[in-house]
């Protein structure tokens, strides 16, 4: 039940660029924001029944999705409804680079699902990761950001496919890149 939750709120995030498209192209921005609030409700609820033990890390982001598409009702504005990929690639800099100041490192809280206890080397790795990720949320961010003043179609397909297809690249490279450090520790440590 939990992995099928899971599934389903991370897709409403998924679909939520095309959605958007769809329904700017017959819909009212009001009634759009409106949908994107459900939207954003229904994951965040998801989430919340998938899990319970983390949802205070939730709520914040949460409200400040929330807040940001407001003033897209209020002003009746393309370019606030379409400033949501914007906001969370913002959103989750700022909890990288927060988690760089104030340790374990996000990565490293990740790598820690798996593994309770990890090498010196690891993080490090972890840190340097975490690092990687607070630059492509950078770049991302920035290209979400131009796309925003571009043709309703460019920002969906930036924000409901490039984007995606860029992330699961740097999780791709990056897995390798840890087997491969990984294999290399282990053959050092051998050898010793």
């Amino acid at each position: 039940m939990k992995i099928l939750l899971n599934i389903f709120t991370g897709l409403v995030i998924i679909v939520y660029p095309l959605c958007i498209y769809y329904g700017l192209s017959h819909y009212s921005v009001k009634h759009v924001g409106y949908f994107a609030i459900v939207l954003i409700t229904i994951r965040f609820f998801g989430h919340f029944i998938a899990n319970k033990n983390k949802i205070k890390e939730f709520v914040p982001f949460f409200f400040v999705c929330i807040l940001s598409l407001l003033p897209a009702i209020i002003f009746n504005s393309r370019e606030f409804l379409k400033a949501m990929p914007v906001v969370i690639n913002l959103n989750f800099l700022i909890l990288f680079f927060i988690s760089l100041k104030k340790a374990p490192t996000m990565i490293e809280r990740f790598a820690r699902i798996k593994e309770k206890t990890l090498p010196d080397h690891a993080i490090k790795y972890c840190r340097t990761v975490t690092i990687v990720w607070c630059y492509f949320f950078i770049m991302n961010g920035s290209i979400a950001f131009w796309t925003i003043f571009q043709d309703d179609k460019i920002w969906a397909i930036y924000n409901g496919f490039i984007s995606y297809l860029l992330i699961g690249s740097l999780f791709s490279i990056e897995f390798l890149i840890r087997l491969k450090v990984k294999r290399a520790h282990e053959k050092m440590e051998a050898e010793l």
